[in-house]
């Protein structure tokens, strides 16, 4: 992030100089006659455009980067969300048996017990673990999500931003790239993904059987 910070500064800071310097082209066309204006003004022109565009370039290449760093990090929350989104149906299938069977008053007063513990243990699960993950994810989500749509809205705006609307449009884009997830914050939304699953698969075991023991009942 320094490193490009300081790129725009240098290309910003050589445009200026180069178009208001003392032997920049502004200098050289109010030092001529005004027969040699237009070719001076024509020559200012160019190179105020031909700067420009560098910038903008940079500038593209760099949101580009930005917008696919955190296109990954939102790939690894939409698939921690999806995982937990399953082990969450599991769990609501087995309250959903559970709770049937209690309605049929069929079972002995061993399985009612045995039930009405598992029963509390799915409850306690679901409100602990399940759904406080998923609304952190999906918060996370949602975040990512105006994030990319912010950086495609200062993407388009470089595409035709003159040297004013450049210089401010820089300043808000560089503001704004301390909201972008960072790598290493991929790295750890990546360990999460993987921890969580893991822990979601043991989790997801010991729900099918006692699923399996619900409907075999």
């Amino acid at each position: 992030a320094d490193e490009f910070n300081e790129l725009i500064t240098s290309l910003m800071t050589q445009l200026a100089y180069q178009v208001l310097g003392p032997n920049g082209l502004a200098g050289l066309v109010n030092g001529n006659s005004s027969s040699n204006q237009e070719s001076f003004e024509t020559l200012l022109s160019r190179e105020i455009d031909n700067q420009i565009g560098q910038t903008r370039a940079t500038i593209a290449s760099q949101i580009d980067t930005d917008i696919s760093n955190e296109n990954s990090y939102l790939s690894t929350r939409q698939q921690l969300l999806s995982r937990t989104n399953q082990s969450e149906t599991l769990i609501l299938s087995l309250i959903s048996c559970l709770q049937s069977k209690f309605a049929s008053s069929s079972l002995s007063i061993e399985q009612a017990n045995i039930f009405r513990a598992d029963l509390a243990s799915a409850s306690s699960t679901l409100a602990s673990r399940i759904t406080p993950t998923k609304q952190t994810v999906t918060q996370s989500i949602a975040s990512s999500q105006s994030i990319i749509a912010q950086l495609n809205t200062y993407k388009s705006q470089t595409g035709f931003a003159g040297i004013t609307e450049l210089d401010s449009l820089i300043n808000d884009y560089l503001s704004f790239r301390g909201q972008v997830h960072s790598e290493s914050s991929l790295v750890s939304s990546q360990q999460e993904l993987q921890t969580t699953s893991t822990s979601l698969d043991s989790l997801d075991n010991e729900t099918n059987s006692k699923l399996s023991v619900c409907r075999g009942t």
